[in-house]
């Protein structure tokens, strides 16, 4: 929309049966100002316990960890039961405490000039934004690793964010009610990631 930032969402699929063409649909859609308030600003996080081992998806193709598809159901679902709880978003974790990621999000924690995000043999979905801001954080000076985290890591952490292409990187300024702070490296990681608050 005019003046303003938008995100494009597309879909693409197998497209009718029979058929080898694909099915390609976008939509354009402004963004919210709870969005845009959410990079200034920051987020409250509650983790919520995904239900299943951190290996299950990994070793079970065909639960589909790790894909984007149509039914966002458990997502949304997780992020009403965040606000509920009165936070702005949820971050999911296996049943053995390791760090997933976020209903539309991957999260990502410094500690001590490293960046680390969660490694996707956990049966999660890459995230662009995180591979955009791991590629360039040497640029800064700022180390990068994949790790299994735990909660216990993301509350020893300087900063944590959850990132995406369209809320960008929003610094977790509350995780489980207790708040913490971003060690000043905010600006930094969205600057990096091209989206600036």
């Amino acid at each position: 929309h005019e003046g303003g930032e938008a995100a494009l969402k597309l879909l693409l699929t197998r497209g009718v049966e029979g058929v080898s063409d694909h099915t390609a649909v976008g939509t354009l859609s402004p963004l919210s100002p709870e969005v845009l308030q959410q990079r200034r600003r920051g987020i409250s996080v509650v983790t919520l316990a995904l239900g299943l081992p951190a290996d299950l998806r990994a070793a079970s193709p065909w639960l589909l960890g790790g894909v984007k598809y149509l039914s966002y159901a458990v997502n949304m679902a997780a992020q009403r039961h965040a606000k509920a709880l009165g936070a702005d978003d949820a971050l999911f974790v296996a049943l053995d405490g390791q760090l997933l990621e976020g209903p539309t999000s991957t999260v990502v924690w410094a500690r001590d000039g490293i960046l680390h995000t969660p490694p996707v043999e956990t049966g999660i979905l890459p995230g662009t934004t995180q591979a955009l801001l791991f590629d360039r954080a040497g640029t800064t000076g700022l180390g990068t690793a994949v790790s299994a985290g735990t909660i216990a890591d993301l509350q020893q952490a300087d900063a944590v964010w959850l990132v995406s292409s369209v809320r960008g990187a929003a610094a977790v300024t509350s995780l489980d009610g207790v708040p913490r702070g971003d060690a000043g490296l905010t600006p930094t990681v969205q600057e990096l990631t091209g989206i600036i608050a």
